[in-house]
């Protein structure tokens, strides 16, 4: 038997054979140049106009029972500093893929904050494997009546740090949103994954969101040395790029950047 060859258009962030539906998005956005969106714009693309964060508030009464203490982001300012020395300036658009309770977001929103920059995370807040069968996330999931609450620890901490006009929430899947922001036709400086953490689904994400990221643009990735499966796809998708210039960051090594 021979052997099957994998579509590279798989790997895309363009969706291929679109349906009906999608090549009307596809006509309505036709014309669009590669730009970055303002805080407006991004209203009007994703939630009809509405200011997301006025549909929020804090809520002091939710309790984060698995840190005992603010989360902490694996990013430092360190980090975040050699990624503005690589781009030559302070980004103006940062995509986040994975978000959890937003820790690296804010940390995110403050570096992007001072040049009136935006931070789009994208995650379902729905959780992962772990999440939901592991007894430690059993209080910060809350899930008896299906609905995790991650995502409203997250909108408690973009509150509490002042960053609602600088970080905007995409609930999709990875997939769907790298799809969704390749039709948007946004300019992308810097990719920040922590999201999928096992063999193959790591690949996938670091395929569909290199696509979106600008030249010369920055993509940084988490638990390089930690979870097998993640080492295992950025090593897989640096070959199968011809990729030469992966650096290792941070004293653990964990952290890893490539520069497209």
């Amino acid at each position: 038997m021979s052997e099957i060859q994998i579509p590279e258009a798989w790997f895309k962030s363009k969706t291929i054979a679109p349906d009906w539906q999608l090549n009307e998005v596809n006509r309505t956005l036709s014309g669009r140049s590669l730009s970055y969106p303002s805080y407006a714009d991004l209203m009007a693309d994703l939630f009809d106009g509405e200011d997301i964060w006025s549909h929020y508030s804090f809520d002091e009464n939710l309790v984060d029972d698995l840190h005992t203490s603010e989360p902490q982001a694996h990013i430092t300012e360190e980090t975040l500093d050699f990624v503005t020395e690589t781009l030559g300036s302070p980004p103006k658009l940062v995509i986040e893929v994975g978000s959890f309770v937003g820790a690296s977001a804010r940390v995110f929103g403050d570096w992007v904050k001072p040049h009136n920059g935006t931070v789009l995370c994208v995650d379902t807040w729905c959780g992962d494997i772990n999440m939901w069968l592991h007894k430690r996330f059993s209080g910060l999931m809350a899930k008896a009546d299906g609905n995790p609450k991650i995502f409203d620890h997250f909108i408690n901490n973009i509150i509490r740090y002042d960053l609602c006009s600088h970080v905007v929430p995409i609930r999709l899947t990875s997939i769907a949103a790298a799809r969704m922001l390749s039709a948007l036709n946004y300019k992308v400086d810097v990719v920040y994954l922590d999201s999928a953490h096992e063999a193959g689904e790591t690949f996938m994400e670091l395929a569909l969101y290199w696509d979106l990221l600008r030249d010369g643009g920055v993509l940084i990735g988490d638990d390089y040395t930690v979870f097998p499966a993640v080492k295992n796809d950025v090593d897989t998708f640096c070959r199968c790029k011809g990729i030469d210039n992966l650096q290792l960051l941070e004293e653990t090594k964990d952290t890893y950047l490539i520069k497209k």
